[in-house]
This record gives C-alpha cells, sequence and structure tokens, in this order.
C-alpha cells in the first residue's frame, strides 16, 4: 500500500457532530443532507470530510463520536435545526493511503496505524484521523476513493525514533493521512 506524505491546507467545515452508537449514523447523515439540501450545498460544491474521535472497534457504543462535514468559503448560521456548527480542520502535514472498497472494514487506516506508523519515525497528531469522502455522482457505483489523513508528526528523542499512538478513530474508505504538530 502506497504512503504520501502531503501538507493539507486550514479548512472550514460545517459540521455534524455525531455522539452513540456507530449504528446509528445513518440518521445523522440524513439530518447533515438535509441541511445541505436547505443551504443549497449540493453534492458537487465543498468536499465532504468524516473525522472520527474515536475508535468504533475499542470505544463503547455510547462514546463513539464522529464530524460529518462539508468545506465551506464562509461561516455558516449555527442557528438550524439540525444542530450543523462551524469547525476547522487546521493545517496539517499527513500521511495519506487510498482505501478502495467497502466501509465495514477500512483496511488503509489499520495499515497506517498498525503497520506504517510504527515503521515510519512518525507519531499521531493532536487532530483525529480525517477522510475525504467522495460525493456519490453519477458512474461512481461503489468505485470511488475516500481519501483520509492521520495527523502525525516526526519526533526524535536521542538517537531512537518514540510512536505516540493516538486514539483517533476511524471509517469510511479512504485516502489517509497522519498530522504533523510542528514539535
Amino acid at each position: 500500500m502506497q504512503v504520501h506524505i502531503i501538507n493539507f491546507p486550514q479548512t472550514r467545515v460545517a459540521a455534524l457532530e455525531h455522539h452513540g452508537p456507530e449504528s446509528q449514523t445513518y440518521s445523522t447523515t440524513m439530518k447533515f443532507i438535509e441541511w445541505r439540501q436547505q443551504n443549497r450545498i449540493g453534492p458537487d460544491q465543498g468536499n465532504t470530510y468524516g473525522i472520527h474521535y474515536t475508535d468504533p472497534k475499542n470505544t463503547f457504543p455510547e462514546d463513539f463520536r464522529l464530524d460529518i462535514c462539508v468545506s465551506v468559503e464562509d461561516e455558516i448560521d449555527p442557528d438550524n435545526p439540525q444542530g450543523v456548527i462551524n469547525k476547522t480542520i487546521p493545517a496539517c502535514r499527513c500521511a495519506v493511503a487510498r482505501h478502495k472498497g467497502s466501509r465495514e472494514h477500512v483496511s488503509a487506516a489499520d495499515y497506517l496505524v498498525y503497520d506504517w506508523l510504527p515503521q515510519s519515525g512518525e507519531e499521531m497528531g493532536d487532530f483525529p484521523i480525517f477522510f475525504s469522502l467522495p460525493e456519490r455522482r453519477t458512474g461512481c457505483a461503489g468505485a470511488c476513493h475516500d481519501y483520509g489523513c492521520i495527523p502525525a508528526s516526526e519526533v526524535e528523542v536521542g538517537r531512537k525514533r518514540h510512536v505516540v499512538p493516538s486514539s483517533g478513530g476511524f471509517d469510511g474508505e479512504f485516502d489517509t493521512g497522519i498530522q504533523d504538530t510542528g514539535r
């Protein structure tokens, strides 16, 4: 699996926070789609992101956290019935790997966190793992790729490099990356 290091730009997003079982993210997604439609932000406008604060594989269902986001030029009016708010994905150095396939098991996230990261000389950054999700356009039919970033930074202590894993979770088809905290 190929891993690329990128500099992700600071990105303003409109975000809907999901707190609770991962199995209930569909209803949160539908609320977010409703908000996008009401605000005339179509599938061809903005980039869609999923910010995963916890890993559903090792988190109690009631503690699962995810933000569903779309990039926006200007701040949005946070007074809306869906609860969409303003947030920012910070500029960060990310390690990125592509995932193509089902979101039931995201092999690229596992590879980056458990295989690539420990051998890379990088450590997880302070921002959680996030995914850039493809818009489902005509002709995409399940062959679309998602992109994700695992924030990380290179750390050297004496002559030995140390990796400090994060509790950031992951889910989705994506390229994934790691944020540089500038340490």
